[in-house]
């Protein structure tokens, strides 16, 4: 079966997910942990960060197997790759420590990648 796009929809949800992840003060996993606990689907905070890392996680998986190319990934999502990627590595590096080292490696790929092309596109001196 041939990808699609619409699996690349924002939707409403994963747009209020990502102004959750915005407003959020990251300071570290153990701050992060001893504010808001431990992960649980009760609280939203929680839902809102395993949305856009999963999301995110899968379209790096995507661009990964080559379903989709960098320009595209490019054109959908540009510096906010980068900036969800900085905003929760600090959690993603604690999890990985506490629960699997494999947490979010294809969100890590996507940043990456995205940060080659960036270098890519950059004038040359």
């Amino acid at each position: 079966m041939p990808f699609s796009l619409k699996y690349l929809r924002t939707s409403k949800e994963l747009t209020e997910a990502g102004l959750v992840i915005t407003s959020l003060e990251i300071r570290g996993y153990d701050d992060f942990v001893e504010k808001y606990g431990m992960p649980h689907a009760e609280e939203p905070v929680w839902t809102a960060l395993y949305m856009c890392i999963n999301y995110l996680n899968e379209v790096g998986m995507f661009l990964h197997k080559g379903f989709i190319d960098i320009e595209l990934v490019d054109e959908l999502f540009g510096y906010r790759v980068a900036y969800f990627w900085e905003k929760l590595k600090p959690l993603i590096e604690g999890w990985r420590k506490q629960l699997n080292p494999q947490v979010a490696k294809w969100f890590e790929y996507l940043c990456n990648e995205m940060k080659k092309r960036e270098q890519k596109l950059q004038p040359q001196a």
